[in-house]
């Protein structure tokens, strides 16, 4: 299996709310950048697991399209 180091990025989705530590993944030998939101089949995620920064995306498309 081979993995595309092109955009090494994480997404450590948390349990707790306030908990904003990071955590040191790698991957051959190069560690990955941990991020706060994630593009994933269409959907965006963030770490804390619920779908505000997909709404506000959609949102964000939407906006031109009503104005026009």
């Amino acid at each position: 299996m081979e993995f595309n180091d092109k955009i090494p990025r994480v997404l450590f989705i948390r349990r707790k709310r306030n908990d904003n530590s990071e955590v040191n993944i790698y991957l051959n030998y190069k560690r990955l950048d941990q991020t706060e939101k994630m593009e994933y089949l269409g959907i965006h995620l963030d770490n804390k697991f619920n779908f505000n920064a997909h709404i506000d995306q959609t949102e964000a498309k939407l906006i031109p399209l009503v104005n026009m």
